[in-house]
């Protein structure tokens, strides 16, 4: 096996820019070659100024072209091992994108930025009418020019009289979401009384060189003494984004900041994930960690494994595994039909997968078909024949033929929820996951899964078993998942849902969607007695232990379990 040193290419940097010694670097080993790219262990910056653009489509995050690092395309048994270095990204540098490796191994680095693509604002005063809040500008620079709000760094700006900022509010005494608060969308062009969740920004008042008055209408003032996050980056660049790749493994990775997802993976086989830590660096005053979601899988395959790992403070949830619901357009002949992806979403669908037909309102499956030929936009097949319909949302579409002959059962605006591309199992152990907006792991996929061993302390729900075909349009329905042996302390603290929760959007019809739901040997503390909050679900629930927990938030009255349209088992509560 050959190894790289990295400091072999030192001559390349450009002042403290690594960019260049990276790019020389990768040139010096041939795609097939098995290698180890090598870092001793110090700090390295990267800049974009010289980084590769690449064309990145990372599902539920910014797209387009970015300035990529470590550009990683078709390499195959090759493994980047940083010995424990810190990795410092620059502006809007694109960390890592891996396309097509098979083999690929990344550990023993931390990742963070120059300046995050969020501000923390501690409220000095509130009330429905405005709050005030001030800033530490060296930390996070902004300015306030003509009633609008930019934040910004070296290398970008964020804001603007038509910016939407996504606010959530943080203790800093217990360092997670604040208890019993919402998030907000604050915007100069809100409508509160059509959109949820809407501020309308009014006017902006300078009060001292770091600190202003925000007047706005507010339901729900955030509290004196707490920070207010501004979420100002279109998320991205993500942390890692790992496409159509076949056994992947990171490892004792720390993930300190990044604007979009941690570490995404679309279209991948076989994933592991060991030892990786998504956190606020220590010792920086920071509450968050990233933009989004820790981790995310999209129409995944093979195994998903996640164990000794950390995920704490960031944007959204720790792990979310899922497909997607493609919407049928027109039916132009018995073997033929024009269909829709998500608009984030791309190749849902490949020749040779089994796709169910699910109707959207009933979430039922009403045919089964095997896809002969998938024909995109772009291809002259596309257009030949009967032309598509306007679709229900605007993402990429597709030409799709099939072996067999589609059942009469088919119609326009039913979903295709692909079979094949979707994991054969899910394992996640020995992890913490907490301090987070919203939740801790949704689980959308038949796979034989196993979440087990883990402390839960997220503000929402900890487990969620979600899917949808109106909204998200994200699949599947669980089938096979043991949840043992796990403690959840103080969730749901937010918003006082289930501990665990399965609520598909179903709109019509009282069936069972989720189902193989078994938990067992958990123990539940927390001020809130609502442990199971279950929605279309079939679950058995035993020999689970509730603690009564009032040293942090105030006791809430409710139900251990609250269960609606379910097939259940339960043997009560400890």
């Amino acid at each position: 096996m050959k190894i790289v040193n990295i400091l072999d290419f030192e001559s390349h940097k450009v002042g403290d820019d690594w960019t260049p010694a990276v790019t020389a670097a990768l040139e010096s080993i041939s795609k097939d070659e098995e290698a180890t790219l090598f870092f001793p262990k110090a700090e390295y910056t990267f800049y974009p100024d010289k980084a590769k653009i690449c064309e990145v489509h990372p599902t539920h995050n910014g797209q387009g072209p970015r300035s990529v690092i470590f550009d990683l395309e078709h390499r195959k048994n090759f493994t980047l091992d940083a010995n424990g270095s810190d990795f410092l990204f620059v502006g809007q540098a694109y960390p890592f994108w891996c396309y097509e490796c098979e083999n690929l191994t990344l550990k023993g680095f931390s990742e963070d930025f120059d300046r995050m693509f969020l501000t923390q604002a501690t409220v000095t005063e509130s009330n429905q009418e405005y709050f005030d809040v001030e800033i530490d500008k060296e930390k996070y620079p902004y300015k306030i020019e003509d009633n609008a709000l930019y934040f910004y760094s070296d290398y970008w700006c964020e804001g603007g009289p038509d910016m939407v900022h996504f606010l959530t509010e943080f203790d800093p005494k217990t360092g997670s979401v604040a208890y019993d608060s919402a998030y907000f969308f604050l915007s100069a062009n809100a409508d509160p009384s059509q959109i949820d969740r809407q501020l309308l920004l009014k006017k902006l008042e300078p009060l001292t060189d770091n600190s202003f008055r925000l007047y706005v209408n507010n339901p729900k003032p955030p509290r004196k003494g707490n920070v207010v996050v501004f979420l100002h980056a279109h998320r991205s660049p993500v942390g890692a984004y790992i496409e159509k790749c076949t056994d992947v493994t990171v490892e004792d990775m720390y993930l300190y900041h990044c604007g979009g997802m941690g570490i995404v993976c679309d279209n991948c086989k076989n994933i592991k994930l060991n030892r990786v830590n998504v956190i606020p660096k220590p010792n920086s005053g920071r509450l968050i960690s990233i933009n989004a979601d820790a981790t995310h899988f999209t129409h995944c395959e093979g195994y998903i494994r996640i164990t000794d790992c950390v995920f704490e403070g960031m944007i959204d949830d720790a792990i979310n595994i899922h497909g997607f619901y493609t919407v049928i357009d027109s039916i132009a002949d018995e073997h033929t039909v024009y269909a829709t992806y998500y608009p984030s979403a791309h190749e849902c669908i490949c020749d040779g997968d089994k796709l169910a037909v699910i109707d959207r309102d009933t979430m039922q499956t009403v045919a089964y078909v095997t896809v002969k030929h998938v024909h995109s936009e772009n291809t002259p097949e596309f257009f030949m024949g009967v032309q598509p319909k306007a679709s229900i949302h605007n993402g990429p579409k597709v030409k799709l033929v099939f072996e067999e002959p589609i059942s009469e059962a088919v119609r326009e605006e039913m979903v295709f929820q692909n079979l094949t591309k979707d994991p054969t199992e899910v394992y996640v152990g020995n992890i913490k996951t907490g301090k987070n907006r919203p939740r801790g792991i949704l689980i959308s996929t038949a796979a034989h899964t196993v979440i087990e061993n883990c402390e839960f302390y997220n503000s929402e729900a900890a487990i969620d078993f979600t899917c949808d075909a109106k909204y998200w349009f994200e699949s599947t329905a669980a089938a096979d998942v043991t949840i043992r042996n796990n403690r959840f302390v103080d969730c749901a603290h937010a918003s006082f849902c289930g501990v665990i929760r399965s609520c598909p959007l179903i709109p019509k019809g009282n069936t069972v969607f989720h189902k193989g739901i078994k938990i067992y040997d958990n123990v539940f503390e927390s001020f809130s007695p609502l442990m199971l909050e279950m929605n279309h679900a079939e679950f058995d629930f035993h020999d689970n232990t509730y603690i009564k927990k009032t040293d942090v938030y105030k006791e809430i009255e409710r139900p251990h379990i609250i269960a609606t349209y379910c097939d259940m088992k339960c043997n009560g509560v400890k």
